[in-house]
């Protein structure tokens, strides 16, 4: 079998990209004439809060490995936003507002990215409407994911927020049954970094999803050993929206199941 060319990996990474779903060919071949692979090592730092939008200077597309975005106070006091998988983007404030970078990035493992550079994303922003539309969309999703985190750390119980925590992670999983594997290799830290609370507070919560038969610790992570039942915690106290629905329980599509 013939080994893919960078060239065929970077529009194998665009093309299942929800955000570029609006680019035409055209749009598209002018991407790929000035887009790169890039790699980074597990823990290696991509980008730091209050970098220049000079240090990212473009979109970077996960196409493999993970992407943490997280922001830690001089305190001591540290906020996970997000662990960015296979189809999901990072970059995208600075090229437009022209700011510094808002978050840390850290790589979870070996990562592959994508960097398409600012000039050729913001001409052709200018030149393809649809693909424009695109963009939009796609913040539409981020601003519906915001405020859902939002309603959850006020309104839902810690156990429910963990609960979506773990299945949005999840989504990339393959189903075993009625089993999931958790691909993001998250702590017990991580998961209360994300969702607002003490790590014992996690720790406690976690023992009763392993009690309840919902979860189970393997040696590559979290399983989750009973999707059903996950779904029903989180249904117990708010049922799921059609957006977070659709969101976390992706069906067959032709972009990559966590590109939102």
């Amino acid at each position: 079998m013939r080994e893919q060319s960078k060239a065929d990996i970077v529009r194998s990474v665009l093309e299942r990209t929800r955000l570029f779903s609006g680019c035409d060919e055209e749009a598209l071949q002018g991407l790929l004439q000035v887009s790169e692979t890039r790699m980074f090592e597990d823990g290696e730092a991509a980008a730091a809060y209050g970098d220049p939008a000079s240090k990212t200077d473009g979109v970077w597309v996960i196409g493999s490995g993970c992407l943490e975005t997280s922001r830690t106070w001089a305190n001591g006091k540290r906020i996970v936003y997000s662990f960015l998988q296979a189809g999901q983007v990072t970059g995208l404030m600075p090229i437009l507002d022209g700011l510094p970078v808002a978050l840390d990035v850290t790589a979870r493992g070996p990562t592959m990215i994508v960097h398409v550079p600012r000039a050729a994303f913001i001409e052709t922003l200018k030149r393809h409407p649809l693909f424009a539309l695109s963009v939009l969309e796609m913040m539409s999703r981020r601003n519906r994911i915001d405020y859902d985190r939002l309603e959850s750390q006020t309104l839902n119980s810690s156990r429910v927020f963990v609960a979506k925590t773990l299945l949005y992670l999840g989504r990339a999983g393959v189903p075993t049954g009625i089993s999931l594997d958790v691909p993001v290799k998250v702590s017990q830290e991580d998961v209360a970094g994300i969702v607002g609370v003490t790590r014992q507070q996690i720790n406690k919560e976690i023992a009763w999803f392993i009690r309840e038969g919902i979860l189970e610790r393997h040696y590559r992570g979290v399983v989750i050993a009973d999707t059903a039942k996950l779904l029903a915690v989180i249904n117990s106290e708010e049922p799921l929206n059609e957006f977070l629905h659709q969101l976390l329980s992706p069906g067959p599509s032709d972009y990559y199941r966590t590109s939102d």
